[in-house]
């Protein structure tokens, strides 16, 4: 069939009322499924952090990845259905029976009449959105270095206290069995440096009462 001027003009408004229904339905998907991953990171974030536990960097890159994913889907999506349209009319335009005038060039009038407004909204939310979502990874990353580093330390110090003050009862205690318990208490903490803090003083709790005990046994024997 013929492609008039007339068919092209219908084409336009047909191809702007399609253009606004995929972007709203690609929006509603993605848009959706981008803010309830910025929910979702900014809900682990505060766990972790009122749990004094540092998020690992594995952690961060998984939800980046879909974030990053989700978001060039919804970017992309959006953004080649325009193209998609004016491709088809200059196509149009192309095959018209006659040339076309300056106020009846279709991809002018599909410019003009998909709503900036509209598809400036859309891309302000994108827009926004990235920006809360950088925020967020740009607040979890400097937690993650400084909380990491915190634990790290105090995970070391308790380390060193542990250990030296083991060495000390080994090397001192008045009777084997008791250097024999501690340098079994030292050679099995020796081979763990990954347990947090509490599970160090847990450990320190541990040999000192069984220190006190083999003491209590020795001194009831002597009496």
């Amino acid at each position: 069939s013929q492609v008039t001027p007339e068919f092209i003009n219908s084409m336009v408004d047909k191809s702007i009322a399609f253009h606004r229904e995929t972007t709203e339905l690609v929006s509603q998907f993605y848009g959706g499924r981008v803010l309830e991953m910025v929910k979702f990171h900014k809900r682990m974030c505060d766990r972790y952090i009122e749990n004094q536990v540092p998020m690992l960097t594995n952690q961060i890159g998984a939800l980046e990845t879909t974030f990053n994913a989700d978001f060039k889907a919804w970017s992309t999506t959006v953004g080649l259905s325009e193209r998609t349209h004016e491709a088809e009319l200059d196509y149009l335009k192309c095959k018209c029976i006659r040339p076309l005038a300056e106020d009846e060039l279709p991809l002018p009038k599909f410019l003009a009449k998909s709503s900036p407004s509209f598809c400036q909204s859309i891309l302000n939310s994108l827009i926004d959105t990235e920006t809360i979502m950088d925020n967020e990874f740009a607040a979890a990353k400097n937690y993650r270095e400084v909380e990491s580093l915190k634990i790290h330390n105090r995970s070391a110090d308790h380390t060193n206290v542990r250990e030296e003050w083991m060495r000390n009862i080994a090397e001192n205690a008045p009777v084997p069995e008791v250097k024999s318990a501690m340098r079994r208490v030292i050679k099995m903490n020796e081979t763990d440096h990954d347990v947090n803090a509490i599970q160090f003083e847990k450990k320190l709790e541990e040999a000192k009462n069984q220190f006190i005990a083999i003491l209590e046994k020795k001194a009831l024997k002597t009496d």
